[in-house]
């Protein structure tokens, strides 16, 4: 299914990006891109494993702490906390007020609270974000949370947190995963039509979600591909053709006609062709050189 494909190019991509928000200096790189080299690969792990082995050492010299909400127990560290000071957590584990803590069993505090919906408390916490929505509109079934809008509501007020509202954002991203998966699907079109020397790649898409129709498929291994865009391949095309137009040559630079026209009846006609670098795979020929 599209929403599984992961191909070579996204994890290249998603490697690049998880790398490329550290900040780094003019100096360091003109691109301001850590991963010019192997040096700037290691000099940029380096410093990673540095910072990572600090925060080991100062959690290692505090003492955990359990954190008894409602009969459920979490076990954390005091600077998991601190990093909000204008929550209530952050000022009431903050070194400034450990005369005043009052636990149990050593190292235990108890909050007649919501246990359940404290997992999303301690997830702000340790990751800025809260991980929540009444429903996975993305995903194929409907995955209810055990916590209620309204019960998560009362603990982030009660734990005074406050955080934005990221729905759309959070819907942005899934559009983001099923337009990779959807350029993916089209890589892999195209390197069907070269391995079976196909030299053009015709496919229609329909506004009204009828399954696209295509000329390779009468030699497609897995039709289903395809009918994973029928609702949405035809509003893929429309508005981000020219950046996956500009996209596709970096991986097939022989390309040299891509084209859409949209019939002005809710089709779209998409050909490509050009693909087929007729040197290139002369060289793999064991009879034509």
């Amino acid at each position: 299914m599209a929403s599984k494909i992961l191909c070579e190019r996204q994890i290249m991509t998603m490697t690049d990006s998880s790398t490329s928000n550290q900040p780094l200096t003019a100096s360091e790189s003109p691109n301001n891109n850590p991963i010019r080299s192997t040096q700037h690969l290691e000099n940029y792990l380096n410093s990673l494993n540095d910072e990572l082995s600090h925060e080991a050492e100062y959690q290692t010299s505090e003492e955990k702490i359990v954190l008894n909400v409602g009969g459920v127990k979490y076990e954390t560290y005091p600077s998991t906390f601190i990093r909000y000071p204008d929550t209530f957590l952050g000022l009431m584990f903050h070194p400034r007020n450990k005369s005043l803590l009052r636990p149990k069993n050593g190292n235990e505090y108890f909050f007649d609270r919501n246990g359940h919906a404290f997992h999303y408390i301690l997830e702000f916490y340790r990751t800025g974000k809260i991980p929540w929505h009444r429903w996975n509109s993305f995903a194929r079934k409907r995955t209810f949370s055990e916590t209620t809008q309204k019960e998560l509501q009362e603990e982030l007020d009660y734990f005074q947190i406050k955080v934005d509202d990221n729905r759309v954002e959070m819907a942005e991203i899934a559009a983001a995963a099923v337009l990779n998966d959807f350029i993916c699907a089209l890589e892999d079109l195209i390197l069907k039509g070269i391995s079976q020397m196909v030299g053009e790649i015709r496919m229609k898409f329909f506004k009204n979600g009828d399954p696209p129709i295509i000329n390779l498929s009468s030699i497609l291994e897995d039709y289903s591909l395809l009918t994973e865009f029928s609702q949405n391949g035809y509003y893929i095309i429309a508005i981000f053709w020219k950046k996956i137009d500009l996209h596709l040559p970096s991986l097939f630079p022989s390309i040299i006609s891509v084209g859409t026209n949209d019939t002005g009846i809710g089709v779209i006609n998409l050909t490509i062709n050009g693909y087929l670098n007729e040197e290139s795979i002369i060289k793999h020929s064991s009879f034509l050189k």
